[in-house]
């Protein structure tokens, strides 16, 4: 039995512009997940994502992903990242399905600048000619200047936000792997945009 959900007049952030739409609820009998990506021009439109493992906790789509993911791990604890010759423990928190850290931690462990705004809750990461801007509390980031979905809401935890790990690595150019072996999380330079 399929339901369909309504939602009217929903504003686009930091616009006036109201936006409709319907979203179908999946059928039971079929492995099947409804989700939004944002067009160039705001409007919202809805496709069908097979649950086939397309969506990986270590990619950023840059839409509105489905929020389930096999992750490496089932809850949140200390894990190594490694990077070339740099190794660092940080605390990943699962938000959103996703795997979160601290932007403080991972800005160092990037070597990239960070500014973090504490009233307005907006967080700046920057290195070169690369910019990903955070809006606390929010599942909004902006590539460049470019509005972006994230694949996880950028949470306040004190004076930081938390933010997802596969948007950061894959917004400065780094894919991620799981090493089972090593129970880290490896990050490598991207070698093509199919990979970040």
């Amino acid at each position: 039995m399929k339901r369909k959900w309504i939602a009217s007049t929903v504003l686009a952030c930091a616009t006036a512009a109201a936006i409709t739409y319907t979203v179908l609820q999946p059928n039971d009998s079929v492995a099947q997940t409804i989700h939004a990506q944002y067009l160039e021009s705001e409007q919202l439109t809805f496709e069908e994502v097979k649950s086939d493992g397309t969506n990986m906790w270590s990619m950023w789509k840059r839409d509105l992903s489905p929020k389930e993911a096999d992750l490496p791990i089932a809850s949140n604890q200390a894990v190594t990242f490694l990077l070339e010759d740099r190794e660092a423990t940080m605390n990943v928190r699962i938000l959103d399905g996703q795997l979160t850290v601290t932007a403080k931690e991972i800005a160092q462990f990037l070597q990239i600048e960070r500014e973090f705004y504490t009233e307005s809750l907006i967080l700046q990461l920057a290195k070169g000619d690369q910019t990903l801007v955070f809006r606390g509390n929010t599942e909004i980031v902006y590539e460049n200047g470019v509005k972006t979905p994230s694949s996880a809401q950028a949470l306040q935890k004190g004076q930081d936000l938390l933010v997802p790990i596969n948007v950061v690595a894959n917004g400065f150019g780094y894919k991620l792997k799981w090493n089972e072996q090593q129970r880290a999380i490896v990050l490598e330079e991207a070698t093509d945009d199919n990979e970040r």
